[in-house]
C-alpha cells in the first residue's frame, strides 16, 4: 500500500491511493477499524456474517482471500453495507468488467437453480448491489489501464 502524501507517517486511503484488490483481507479489517469508529465496522461484518449463516454460504466465505475476492462477493449475494464501506469509505477502485461478468455469466444462478426462492432473493439484492454501482459512478473517477474501465469513488470535498 502506498502512503498517503498528506499523512506521510500513516497508511490512509481517505486522501491518497485506493486499496489494492490484491489486498488480503485481514489487512484490510485491521485498515478500516483504523480508520471508523469499531462499532460501525462490527455491525456491518454483523450483517454480513448473518447473511452467510442464514444462505448457508460458510464455503464462499471461507475461500475469500483479498479485497477483489471479497467485493466480487459483497456484489453476487448483495451484501451491499460492505459494499457501501469497500467502495465509498475504503475508495475500493474496481474494474468496470466486473459488472458485466456478474449481470451475464454468474456461476452462482447455475447452483441455484433446484431453490427458486433464493435465486430470486440473490437476484434482488444483487441488483440493488449493481445500481447502486451504477448510480455512483457519477461521483468515480474513471480511468483506463491495460484497456480496462476502473471506476473509484470520488468524495465531495467541503470547503
Amino acid at each position: 500500500m502506498s502512503r498517503c502524501v498528506a499523512h506521510p507517517n500513516l497508511k490512509c486511503t481517505k486522501h491518497g491511493e485506493a486499496i489494492k484488490p490484491d489486498l488480503p483481507i485481514a489487512d484490510l479489517l485491521s485498515l478500516s477499524k483504523e480508520q471508523f469508529e469499531t462499532s460501525e465496522i462490527e455491525r456491518v461484518v454483523q450483517i454480513t456474517m448473518d447473511r452467510v449463516d442464514i444462505f448457508f454460504l460458510q464455503n464462499e466465505w471461507t475461500q475469500l482471500l483479498t479485497t477483489d475476492d471479497l467485493f466480487r462477493f459483497c456484489i453476487q449475494y448483495g451484501c451491499t453495507d460492505m459494499l457501501t464501506i469497500l467502495y465509498q469509505q475504503l475508495l475500493y477502485k474496481y474494474n468496470f468488467s466486473i459488472l458485466e461478468h456478474i449481470v451475464i455469466r454468474c456461476p452462482i444462478m447455475k447452483q441455484l437453480q433446484h431453490d427458486k426462492k433464493l435465486e430470486q432473493t440473490f437476484y434482488r439484492e444483487r441488483q440493488e448491489a449493481i445500481n447502486y454501482l451504477y448510480d455512483l459512478r457519477r461521483y468515480s473517477r474513471m480511468c483506463i489501464f491495460d484497456g480496462e474501465f476502473y471506476y473509484q469513488y470520488r468524495p465531495r470535498r467541503h470547503s
